[in-house]
């Protein structure tokens, strides 16, 4: 009798150490992937969009930087986006990038969750900046501030 209530209560308290290390588990995942991101202003464009660069997950390999860019609407857009999220590859030294990864958000600053897709062939390959575009203004500020990232 006293074997089997001492199970009982062993059997309590590991049910409940495992369900206490899933709920601290998940809490503290949903805590980190609302943080991880550092969204720093960049510039705005003459539209009223802003431009926002990840500071805290720019990431530095064979030669290229990858980050992701957030696009913040000042409106909605024909489809009904307000935001929009690019992880791009740049190349400093030749002064180019490409769109690796992209999502359309119906919330503003990318808050909701939806799916990465693969962007049109025609923004994946090699593209040069436009002089004075926000384009160029976010590869500058990138290749300029990729050493104090990493």
């Amino acid at each position: 009798m006293l074997y089997y209530e001492f199970n009982e209560i062993k059997k309590n308290l590991l049910i409940k150490k495992k369900v206490n290390f899933f709920l601290f588990t998940f809490l503290f995942l949903a805590f980190f992937i609302e943080a991880r991101a550092n969204w720093t202003k960049v510039t705005q464009s003459s539209n009223g969009q802003s431009f926002y660069v990840d500071m805290q997950n720019i990431t530095e390999s064979r030669g290229y930087v990858y980050f992701w860019e957030l696009i913040d609407y000042n409106r909605k857009d024909e489809y009904g986006d307000k935001s929009a999220k690019i992880y791009i590859e740049a190349d400093c030294i030749n002064f180019k990038f490409k769109w690796i990864k992209l999502s359309y958000h119906k919330d503003e600053m990318g808050k909701d969750k939806v799916k990465v897709e693969t962007p049109s062939k025609l923004v994946t390959d090699w593209q040069y900046p436009i002089q004075n575009s926000t384009s160029m203004v976010i590869l500058d500020f990138v290749c300029k501030n990729k050493g104090i990232t990493l």
